[in-house]
């Protein structure tokens, strides 16, 4: 298939993603809202945001790893492709434990420093229901959607997510109103992402002959994976202190409001990104197939 051709599908395909992720933006805060109330939807905003911080650690892996296998991959060195996918996958696994350990003392402290008229339990338990999604990401789907993004097949990405915006829309509908829980609720979510990993796996394995299980992993591919850590840094702690700062100088309600308002500007920003990013793997395989 052609760069134009495979181009044109990833920027139609991200196009009706964040469409969907805009109409979802709506509806679960407006659950949240109505079932639970606003004090729920700031707290949910407050662990979200903070429990993303463990991004940092990922550094540049993500542009790093892209950027080695558009080689192998316009090579078709499935070989080097395997080893390459085997270094992301430790590298994802390692954090996803980290990942486990940052949890845990946010599950301690922060239902503790965090002014809610919620209990201990209440708060401790939706942190960790609410950090299970990221923990399905980083063990069972970063390290293939890496490899689909770079091989220029980034609609297969969106497709997933829309599948997955999709089945936590109908979660979120059906717990909030037959079970009324939030942790029910966040539950939901958990499982609809296990729906990605399980059709990045299946597409993987139909298309790639690869098998990371028994690969020796290229610890040299990602050697460079800290070299953009600062603009990384800068631009995360831009993007992302806004609710952090807001949980620390007002309350929970007043979270509620601007994560609200801040959706519809964080959904359009995201959808520019996320065109621009389907652009990425098809330069990169033009620059490596042109300098052969």
């Amino acid at each position: 298939m052609s760069n134009k051709k495979l181009t044109l599908y990833a920027m139609v395909a991200i196009i009706v993603m964040q469409l969907l992720t805009i109409v979802s933006g709506f509806i679960i805060p407006k659950i949240v809202l109505t079932y639970f109330g606003s004090e729920v939807n700031g707290l949910i905003s407050s662990i979200s945001q903070l429990l993303s911080y463990i991004q940092l650690l990922e550094g540049g892996v993500n542009s790093v790893a892209m950027s080695v296998l558009y080689k192998s991959l316009a090579d078709k060195d499935y070989e080097r492709t395997n080893s390459i996918i085997k270094a992301i996958d430790i590298f994802f696994k390692k954090i996803g434990i980290i990942y486990i350990g940052f949890v845990t003392v946010v599950a301690i402290v922060y239902p503790i420093v965090v002014s809610t008229s919620y209990n201990y339990l209440y708060v401790s338990t939706l942190i960790i229901v609410i950090a299970a999604g990221m923990f399905v990401q980083y063990f069972f789907a970063l390290t293939y959607r890496v490899l689909i993004n770079a091989d220029r097949r980034g609609y297969i990405v969106s497709i997933a997510q829309c599948v997955f915006i999709i089945a936590n829309l109908i979660f979120a509908l059906v717990v909030a109103r037959f079970f009324r829980s939030i942790h029910f609720l966040k539950l939901g979510t958990v499982i609809a992402y296990l729906i990605q990993p399980i059709i990045f796996s299946v597409y993987v394995k139909k298309n790639y002959p690869i098998n990371i299980k028994h690969a020796v992993p290229d610890n040299n591919a990602l050697k460079q994976k800290w070299d953009g850590f600062g603009h990384n840094l800068a631009y995360f702690i831009h993007a992302n202190t806004d609710i952090i700062v807001l949980t620390a100088l007002t309350n929970l309600v007043m979270v509620s409001i601007y994560a609200v308002y801040a959706s519809i500007a964080n959904a359009l920003k995201t959808l520019l990104i996320s065109i621009s990013a389907s652009i990425k793997p098809s330069f990169g395989n033009v620059l490596v197939s042109s300098s052969d």
